[in-house]
């Protein structure tokens, strides 16, 4: 019997993946269908039915390629020598993420999704503590190198500067005043944020 190839099957699994996630981005998920995917992606229905056995199911691996890239750009601040650049870096590359034209409304949909497929929406859920814990976790390795104060609680630092950075994404296509010199503004807010933290947070366990 002839064997699959892993890799030929993981390539099939990425093509199907963006081909789906320009789909959704054009039409949104429920006037995507799985013929568009398939179309897109130059495969025959049958062949896309071999990797993924329902729209549902490639919607999920979707929304987990998104959330993958977005904990590669976090790793990136773990590993920066430096926590004020790095985070400024990780900051202007998620907001610049959201600028993609039809990303924020995919975004929305997914989230709209999530109230009617209990499976999509434990996976965002998921997806969003593991967000929040990965920002604490950088700036824990920060912490642990000397360039963040020792009694800065990083979870509640990362919580607040996850959650401001996600609403300012999703006020990226909404609000025209967002332009290029008001996110730097606004991240330049965060760093001021994450410089008060440094006297405030530690001050306060000593």
């Amino acid at each position: 019997m002839r064997r699959a190839n892993p890799d030929l099957q993981q390539q099939r699994v990425e093509e199907i993946v963006a081909a789906a996630t320009a789909c959704f981005l054009e039409k949104g998920f429920h006037k995507t269908s799985v013929q568009d995917i398939a179309q897109r992606a130059g495969l025959s229905m049958g062949l896309l039915y071999r990797y993924f056995p329902s729209k549902d199911a490639i919607i999920e691996a979707a929304a987990t390629t998104a959330g993958r890239e977005a904990r590669e750009l976090i790793d990136r601040f773990a590993q920066a020598t430096e926590l004020r650049r790095g985070f400024r870096q990780l900051a202007q590359e998620l907001l610049t993420a959201a600028t993609i034209p039809g990303y924020q409304a995919l975004l929305a949909e997914v989230h709209a999704e999530s109230f009617r497929n209990p499976s999509l929406r434990r996976m965002e859920q998921q997806d969003l503590a593991t967000m929040r814990l990965a920002v604490s976790d950088a700036l824990r390795q920060h912490q642990q190198a000397g360039r963040l104060a020792a009694g800065v609680d990083t979870l509640a630092l990362a919580t607040v500067i996850f959650a401001t950075i996600e609403g300012l994404c999703a006020h990226v296509e909404l609000d025209p005043a967002l332009d290029v010199a008001m996110r730097q503004r606004a991240i330049d807010v965060l760093l001021g944020l994450l410089d008060a933290a440094q006297t405030t947070m530690s001050g306060r366990s000593e």
